[in-house]
């Protein structure tokens, strides 16, 4: 399902993130998206303004829209939603009333950008993968360890007549 994010008010929503992860810029909510359960889907960051240089660093699939001098982000994402073949796929992340409903009127799904965050947060803080428990290290004295190699030589010749 691609995702379509109204990144300002994704990066500028307080108080949702563990502060090891708060104080996101573009590259490191790209970073969290890749690491999350959005990690295969195509990503439309939306911004305000104009590019401010080059946006190296992002990983693969992240991609970002500047809406530019004459209209906001909410404009391009509206725009977006409106021209989107199937929208009941996409996912708009926005906290912003009028894209919204406007996700919500072409059958997207919406997030707010307070629930995303928890997600990314969630998504971030969990396990990766599942690795079998390592079994305990434990320190032998070293007479203990010749004893039991003496054993086990000594089993290895009995089996050898």
């Amino acid at each position: 399902m691609p995702l379509l994010v109204d990144t300002w008010n994704v990066l500028h929503q307080t108080g949702v993130l563990p502060p090891d992860l708060a104080g996101l810029d573009l590259k490191g909510l790209g970073q969290l998206i890749r690491g999350s359960r959005w990690a295969r889907e195509g990503v439309l960051l939306v911004c305000d303004g104009a590019a401010q240089g080059p946006h190296s660093g992002l990983p693969t699939g992240i991609n970002v829209a500047f809406s530019g001098p004459h209209q906001e982000a909410d404009d391009v994402i509206e725009a977006r939603i409106k021209a989107s073949s199937a929208p009941g796929r996409l996912t708009v992340v926005s906290s912003d009333r009028r894209i919204m409903t406007a996700a919500r009127k072409r059958g997207c799904t919406v997030l707010s950008s307070k629930v995303f965050l928890e997600r990314l947060a969630f998504d971030a803080q969990r396990p990766r993968g599942r690795r079998a428990p390592q079994p305990p290290t434990v320190d032998l004295p070293a007479d203990l360890i010749a004893e039991a190699q003496a054993l086990l030589d000594q089993q290895k010749k009995r089996g050898k007549r």
